[in-house]
C-alpha cells in the first residue's frame, strides 16, 4: 500500500503475501542491514536469488506462505541433483 505525500510517496512492503522464494526466508539473512551473516553478501547488490547457489541456505521456520516455500525449495534441490545425474 502506498501512501502519498505532496512531492513523494512511501510504499509499504507486505511480505506476508510474497509467495517467492528469496535470501529473506534464510536463517543467516540479517534484516537490519540486509545483508547475509554466512557469506559477504549484500542483498541489494547481489540479488535476493542467490539461495540458488548457497550452500548455506535454510529455511525460515516462520517465513510467510512456509508450505509453499519449502515445496520451492525441495523441487529445486531435486531439479539440481537431477542434472548433477544426467552430465554423468
Amino acid at each position: 500500500m502506498a501512501w502519498g505525500y505532496e512531492k513523494s510517496f512511501t510504499v509499504e512492503h507486505d511480505d506476508t503475501v510474497r509467495k517467492k522464494l528469496n535470501c529473506r526466508d534464510c536463517e543467516y539473512y540479517d534484516d537490519s542491514d540486509r545483508s547475509c551473516m554466512k557469506r559477504p553478501l549484500y542483498m541489494p547488490e547481489d540479488g535476493y536469488s542467490q539461495w540458488k547457489n548457497c550452500k548455506y541456505f535454510q529455511l525460515r521456520d516462520d517465513a510467510s506462505q512456509y508450505d509453499y516455500k519449502k515445496y520451492q525449495y525441495q523441487d529445486h534441490i531435486r531439479r539440481k541433483q537431477a542434472r548433477k545425474v544426467r552430465e554423468i
